[in-house]
């Protein structure tokens, strides 16, 4: 299995993700519900970029938010991850 690199320093100051891991978990997963509460149905959570890592943390903090929202998700790693790659692409489609 490929990772994703990790977030480059300039990227983490200007999204304010280097703030995140000051974060309770619970505030994590509150704020990212609260982010993609509006989200389409249809369309990637933006918790699937802090789960682009594959690491278990990243793994639960998606499906806890993901379950929040009521998205359903595969049961297995692997097809999550492979979920999670189709979701970082679509961030990545041009409007």
């Amino acid at each position: 299995m490929s990772r994703a690199p990790p977030a480059c320093p300039r990227f983490q100051r200007k999204t304010g993700l280097n703030q995140l891991g000051r974060l309770s978990y619970e505030d994590k997963v509150e704020l990212l519900v609260a982010v993609d509460r509006t989200t389409a149905p249809d369309g990637p959570l933006w918790s699937a970029l802090l789960a682009a890592t594959g690491d278990a943390a990243g793994l639960r903090l998606h499906r806890d938010v993901a379950q929040r929202l009521g998205r359903p998700l595969p049961v297995s790693d692997a097809d999550l991850l492979r979920q999670l790659s189709a979701e970082r692409t679509a961030f990545h489609r041009p409007w």
